[in-house]
């Protein structure tokens, strides 16, 4: 069973259009990957007192699989806005109000919003401890 439809409202010049709403989204996920990389690049020149047990490395990988799965949302969102109609628009500030990084929600709902991209710094499955 579905909720009441919202009501209808009329677009206003603050809306966004669902694909630029979708690339601000990859260009975040894209600084995310990066962070990522960051932190599995730092975390593989911590020196280890003795060599890390097999389920201490098994966990540390999973810091690659974030980074590979952050990296593969930014590709879809990337890809997103070729197969959306410019039509549909969303109403920003009602959209991310439930975002806790006010910073964040500023960026994606700015009409000029800066790329939020940082550079990588390695690629994903670059893992040195092994």
């Amino acid at each position: 069973m579905t909720g009441p439809m919202p009501p209808f409202r009329r677009p206003s010049h603050d809306d966004l259009s669902l694909g630029t709403l979708a690339r601000r989204v990859a260009d975040e996920l894209a600084l995310l990957s990066c962070l990522s990389l960051a932190l599995q690049d730092a975390l593989s020149h911590c020196p280890f007192a003795t060599h890390p047990d097999a389920a201490t490395l098994a966990g540390l990988q999973g810091i690659d699989r974030i980074t590979q799965g952050i990296d593969d949302l930014r590709r879809l969102m990337d890809a997103l806005p070729d197969h959306l109609p410019d039509t549909i628009t969303v109403a920003p500030r009602t959209l991310l109000a439930p975002l806790r990084l006010r910073d964040l929600a500023d960026r994606l709902a700015m009409a000029e919003a800066p790329r939020a991209v940082a550079p990588r710094t390695s690629s994903a499955g670059d893992v040195s401890w092994f």
